[in-house]
């Protein structure tokens, strides 16, 4: 009984780091000024309106920029992992040469 493993609980943001917190937060706000007479229900239903269309195209420009910057990410772990394997065996060729020296 001892060696059963629970799973892991995962930890969970704070609401505040949450993208429904703000989107509650900005309908209760919109809710707010309608019913204090700030805006009235057309000038909300515009407002959000321009917001689903800023949302949408910055959806749009990541889906666009997503492959683009995974390549630039691939190609630079490539390079890192290359220039790795250079070092390692520059180091190699060190250690070996250094050892021949001392046999003789």
């Amino acid at each position: 009984m001892d060696d059963i493993q629970l799973p892991k609980i995962p930890d969970f943001k704070g609401g505040i780091k949450t993208t429904e917190f703000y989107v509650t937060l900005l309908s209760y706000a919109l809710s707010a000024l309608v019913m204090f007479g700030v805006l009235n229900s057309t000038e909300a239903q515009e407002f959000l309106n321009q917001i689903n269309v800023t949302v949408a195209a910055i959806v749009a420009l990541g889906a666009a920029l997503g492959p683009v910057i995974t390549t630039v990410m691939y190609i630079y772990s490539r390079i890192k992992n290359k220039q790795d394997a250079t070092n390692t065996a520059i180091a190699i060729m060190d250690i070996q040469r250094n050892t021949a020296a001392l046999k003789k």
